[in-house]
C-alpha cells in the first residue's frame, strides 16, 4: 500500500476564506505526487481542520452531514484529487480535517471531523468523540458517532482503516474496564441528536453517566474490532511553538499501532518557526511496537514508521509511506 501524508506550515483554518488557497494547496500537492511517479495512492492525508465549513453539523446524521460538506467548493476539489490519483486497480481516498463553527443553538463546540472522499463522494466522516485538555467542557458528542461504521473506510486489497479526528487516536486503546485520562475528558455525550438531549457529569459525579460514558467506550472498541480494523487515519489539526508531536507520535501513534496490531498514519499543521520539522524525517506515523508488562504508554517501544520519500514545497512536505 502507499499512502502520502502532508505536513503544512501554518495553522488549522479560521473561516471559510481560507478554502481558496487551500484547495489550491490540494492541486499543487497532487501535481507533485503526479511528478514524482508515486501515483496511484491509497491515501492521501491532510492535517485536521485543513478545512472550514461554516454550518454547524454535529447533531445530522451521517448522510445530512455528507450533503452539507458536498454543496462546499472544497468538496468538489477533493473528489478531484482523489480522481486524479487512482487507477483502474487502485482507488484513491482523500482524507483531511474539517472544521465547523461553535453552535449557539447547541450549546455546542465547533465540529472536528475527519472526512474520506473517493473520486466520486464523500465516503466516510468520524466526528471527534474524544476531547483533548482544555476543550473537555466545551465539546459534546454522540452516542452514535463511536459506533457508527461511517468512520470506516475499506481499500482496495479489503484492508480497513478507521477515521480518527485529532486527539481520537488516543481512544483506540481505551477500554471500559480500565479507562484512563483520555476516557475521563468525554463529559457530555447527546443520547438523542433530534431532541438535543445531553447526559453530563457537569455538576459532580453522575452514575448514569458513568454508564453511557463506558457504553461510548465499549462501542467504539467494537466498532474496531467487527470491521478488522488495522489502519488509523489522523488528521491532527497542529503544533505550535511549545507543543510536542513527540508525545502524539509516542503516546498517540505508537500505542494505537501496537494496538491495533497495524499502522497508523497522520498529518498535521506546524508553526512557521518549526516548519518543515527539524531533527527527524518522519512525524505521526507507526508501526507497531511490543508489548509489556506494565503500563502500556509508559513501557512501549516505540517503532516509528520512515517514509520512502520526501517532497518539499514552499509550504508543505509530503511523505510517501510504503507498507504491506
Amino acid at each position: 500500500m502507499r499512502f502520502a501524508t502532508v505536513i503544512v506550515k501554518g495553522q488549522s483554518a479560521k473561516n471559510g476564506m481560507e478554502n481558496i488557497e487551500r484547495s489550491k494547496l490540494v492541486d499543487a500537492v497532487v501535481r507533485a505526487v503526479l511528478k514524482g511517479k508515486f501515483a496511484p495512492l491509497d491515501c492521501l492525508v491532510f492535517p485536521g481542520g485543513f478545512f472550514r465549513h461554516d454550518k454547524h453539523i454535529g447533531n445530522f446524521d451521517f448522510q445530512n452531514r455528507k450533503r452539507s460538506i458536498e454543496k462546499e467548493k472544497f468538496s468538489r476539489e477533493c473528489t478531484n484529487a482523489a480522481f486524479k490519483l487512482s487507477n483502474s486497480k487502485v482507488k484513491t481516498f482523500l482524507v483531511c480535517g474539517v472544521d465547523t463553527h461553535d453552535s449557539l443553538e447547541l450549546d455546542d463546540s465547533c465540529d472536528q471531523l475527519a472526512v474520506a472522499w473517493n473520486s466520486k463522494e464523500i465516503v466516510g466522516i468520524g466526528k471527534k468523540v474524544w476531547p483533548s485538555p482544555g476543550e473537555q467542557w466545551d465539546i459534546g458528542t454522540y452516542t452514535d458517532d463511536y459506533a457508527t461504521d461511517h468512520r470506516i473506510i475499506r481499500f482496495n486489497n479489503e484492508r480497513t482503516a478507521v477515521l480518527c479526528a485529532c486527539y481520537d487516536i488516543y481512544g483506540i486503546s481505551e477500554t471500559p474496564v480500565n479507562p484512563t485520562g483520555r476516557t475521563n475528558y468525554i463529559h457530555y455525550i447527546n443520547t438523542n441528536p433530534k431532541k438535543g438531549t445531553y447526559i453530563t457529569d457537569e455538576d459532580g459525579p453522575n452514575p448514569a453517566f458513568k454508564i453511557v460514558r463506558s457504553s461510548c467506550v465499549a462501542s467504539f472498541q467494537d466498532l474496531l474490532k467487527r470491521n478488522n480494523v488495522t489502519i488509523a487515519i489522523c488528521p491532527v489539526h497542529g503544533f505550535k511553538k511549545n507543543e510536542s508531536d513527540l508525545y502524539f507520535q509516542r503516546f498517540g501513534f505508537a500505542v494505537s499501532a501496537t494496538y491495533l496490531k497495524g499502522i497508523t498514519i497522520g498529518a498535521a499543521h506546524y508553526a512557521p518557526k518549526r516548519f518543515p520539522p527539524k531533527g527527524k524525517d518522519v512525524v505521526l506515523a507507526a508501526k507497531p511496537g511490543n508489548w509489556k508488562i506494565g503500563n502500556l504508554r509508559k513501557h512501549i517501544e516505540t517503532n516509528t514508521f520512515h517514509p520512502a520519500k520526501t517532497i518539499n514545497l514552499a509550504d508543505a512536505l509530503i511523505q510517501i509511506f510504503e507498507f504491506v
